[in-house]
């Protein structure tokens, strides 16, 4: 048996002397990922401001929505892994090397108040939700209900986010060594493709006494995907502490070429019977509402890599070594998401015409983009030969 594995070990050396070094490596990812910027609430409570003067009513209290806090999801952990393919020429400069990475992570959020009323009174809470349409937000006509007009403040947000991601790099590296130090430039090709979902649901109840209730949902889920190919560079110096640890670092920059897919749907119901609300059917005040805008476009995506970690290696025999890696990652995709959000709010009244109804409508559109963080622990083991 000892000659067998001698035989076979002789033949494998032989090889890689003529062919050069093969290696295996699988990675376990232990990451956090987080949206920068996305608040999906705005909790706000009520306060008293100058009262209006209405003709032929007196003076009105107006009531306003203070800030209190925006919502933000958490960065949660969750795990991962990639697998990589390398080669190193019989030299040990030159090394090509392929590997795969795949990473899913998401992120939940629940919200409730304890009070039902369209606007929150003096020392209750409420949320705001700036993704939602703001023509489409239920709104009180009546003078004499001036502090309920209009809101968009909700009893009851629940968001979630989720991120998907998957990356497959193709480099080759030269590695220049001296006693206690290796330094090995690298560049290559990058392909990757991300989807990235983000969705809030809201609830507003509003009661006025003698003049009935209003129910209402208003559901939008946003969808960003990303395909993209192009040219990635960067470095990795290595100092070596002894002869099997070293302490390495990974500093890398990616620049792609791709699609950006974007789309929302928004769904918004509500049924009541406030006489006083617009607008109204059969004589119940109800609306339905939903509608599926996209926006797709073609751009550069930048991107940052960044490591730090330890490094062991232990050479077995002339043809197998084993490595170890543990350490932490950092990536930054700049600019990732683009979503569309309608802003401000205008509404046409006539008290006159009575079979008129009342026009509703955002006044503005701006374009939000976000960038997406993720990263965190990694430990590898790869074997050679």
């Amino acid at each position: 048996m000892s000659r067998t594995l001698t035989f076979l070990c002789t033949i494998l050396f032989t090889t890689a002397n003529l062919l050069g070094d093969l290696s295996v490596s699988a990675d376990f990812l232990y990451w956090y990922a987080n949206e920068t910027d996305l608040s999906y609430a705005l909790k706000v409570t009520g306060v008293d401001t100058v009262p209006q003067l209405v003709v032929d009513a007196g003076y009105l209290q107006r009531r306003a929505n203070a800030p209190v806090k925006y919502e933000n999801f958490n960065a949660k952990w969750s795990p991962g892994f990639r697998a990589a393919l390398g080669y190193e020429d019989p030299c040990r400069c030159w090394d090509v090397k392929l590997n795969y990475t795949y990473y899913r992570a998401k992120d939940t959020a629940h919200h409730t108040t304890d009070h039902f009323s369209v606007v929150p009174q003096v020392g209750e809470f409420g949320y705001i939700n700036p993704w939602v349409n703001p023509g489409l937000a239920p709104t009180v006509t009546d003078t004499e209900l001036a502090p309920f007009s209009p809101t968009q403040v909700f009893w009851l947000v629940d968001a979630s986010w989720r991120f998907n991601f998957n990356q497959l790099d193709l480099e080759a590296g030269y590695s220049f060594e001296c006693d206690c130090f290796t330094f090995r430039p690298y560049a290559g090709l990058r392909a990757a493709s991300t989807d990235t979902y983000f969705n809030t649901y809201s609830i507003s109840y509003m009661q006025v006494e003698e003049l009935g209730h209003f129910h209402a949902y208003y559901d939008n889920d946003f969808t960003d995907r990303f395909q993209g190919v192009g040219l990635l560079a960067g470095f990795q110096p290595s100092w070596h502490l002894s002869d099997c640890l070293a302490f390495t670092a990974n500093i890398s920059g990616a620049l792609l070429w791709g699609e950006y897919r974007n789309r929302t749907v928004q769904n918004y119901q509500g049924t009541g019977d406030l006489e006083t609300l617009s607008p109204t059917v059969e004589g119940v005040n109800a609306f339905s509402y939903w509608t599926v805008p996209s926006n797709n476009s073609y751009g550069m995506q930048p991107v940052i890599d960044l490591a730090l970690g330890f490094n062991w290696e232990e050479c077995w025999s002339d043809c197998f070594t084993t490595e170890f890696f543990i350490g932490w990652e950092h990536h930054i995709w700049f600019n990732h998401t683009k979503r569309n959000k309608q802003v401000c709010r205008t509404t046409s009244v006539d008290f006159e015409a009575d079979d008129t109804p009342l026009l509703d409508t955002f006044t503005g559109s701006i374009l939000e983009s976000h960038d997406i963080g993720f990263g965190g622990l990694v430990v590898r083991a790869s074997v050679g030969f």
